[in-house]
């Protein structure tokens, strides 16, 4: 998580904007090392369930005006992909590998997923980053 803060704070003070981080609740596993977390399957009652930060991770898109960043880890950024796909956890098992630091665009105000996982800005995902602002 700490590369994702760090991310996070690097790219709020550049644009001047505040800078805020929640991931997924690990329970009895938060601040523990990741590799303590058994096999990643969400199902165990220590987890925060799909439902639980699909809710969290839509409210917080929803919860902002104007153009917004955020900066997270896979599992948040699959949850919000597959909301606006219409895709539940099942579904959404195919979107569960990106590169660090690659970037994912959703258009909220038209409910579509516009790049997933993308390595970089390319000139056609920049068009049509400008065509939604």
């Amino acid at each position: 998580m700490l590369r994702a803060r760090q991310t996070a704070q690097v790219i709020s003070s550049g644009l001047g904007i505040q800078a805020r981080l929640a991931e997924i609740g690990f329970g009895k596993f938060n601040n523990g090392p990741f590799i303590s977390v058994p096999k990643m399957t969400y199902e165990l009652p220590e987890l925060e369930q799909w439902g639980e930060v699909e809710k969290r991770v839509i409210q917080a898109i929803y919860g902002y005006q104007g153009d917004v960043v955020f900066v997270s880890h896979m599992f948040p950024i699959r949850v919000a992909i597959a909301h606006f796909l219409g895709l539940d956890e099942d579904e959404s098992l195919g979107i569960y590998s990106f590169a660090n630091a690659s970037i994912s665009v959703i258009d909220v105000k038209n409910n579509r997923v516009l790049a997933v996982g993308s390595p970089r800005v390319s000139d056609r995902l920049l068009k049509k980053i400008e065509e939604i602002l």
